[in-house]
């Protein structure tokens, strides 16, 4: 999402890694407290909706994002667009293993197990995660389609959830509007939103997927 603009050098690449860690060392403390105040995963799962609506939102304002951090030194400039399109989604995607991990522990005996399962399936994840992404997604996807169907996952499993063991009608409700909100920015026009602008003195020779 930042190459078009910030290039791949050790820069960028430092600059995600390092904001993918902070928001994960916030996710997992928000997550901590998260699980010790609330009841149930319904909370949890409206986080996940916010989440999604958040990756939608960055598809639309990466360009303008990107194109102002231009003005910025190399190493600033994509620490802040960074920060502005990834943080809070993994921050609040985060927060799912301390609350997953309270809702499962049913005494003190048994938490070791369920943190261990929990963090191997976790990794197993990723692990997939990773080839999805590297050998699908970056060859054969456009970032923007990418980034909505992840954001469409990740708003039908919250939606699952609420609406069929949710206990409150304001998140049927709120998981409604979401999912409305979601499919409306997936529409064609939305999707045209993501085309990189044209600038004056400059002409597009060709567009592809890179690897």
């Amino acid at each position: 999402m930042l190459t078009p603009f910030f290039g791949t050098s050790h820069f960028v690449w430092s600059a995600q890694i390092a904001v993918t860690m902070l928001a994960l060392a916030f996710g997992y403390r928000f997550g901590g407290a998260l699980a010790d105040r609330a009841n149930g995963l319904s909370r949890l799962f409206q986080l996940i909706l916010v989440a999604s609506v958040y990756l939608v939102a960055t598809v639309n304002f990466r360009i303008r994002m990107a194109t102002a951090c231009l003005s910025l030194s190399l190493p600033i400039g994509s620490t802040v667009a960074s920060l502005a399109l990834f943080f809070v989604s993994l921050v609040l995607l985060a927060a799912t293993g301390p609350v997953v991990v309270r809702a499962l522990t049913r005494s003190i005996g048994d938490m070791g197990r369920q943190v261990g399962r929990l963090s191997a399936l976790g990794t197993f994840g990723s692990v997939g995660g990773v080839g999805v992404t590297s050998y699908v997604l970056i060859p054969h996807v456009r970032d923007s389609y990418a980034m909505m169907g992840t954001a469409m996952a990740l708003a039908i499993l919250a939606l699952l959830y609420l609406v069929a063991w949710g206990r409150s009608k304001q998140s049927a409700l709120l998981g409604g509007a979401v999912a409305f909100l979601i499919g409306f920015s997936n529409s064609p026009q939305a999707l045209r939103n993501d085309q990189i602008p044209v600038w004056p003195g400059f002409r597009e020779l060709y567009r592809t997927n890179s690897h």
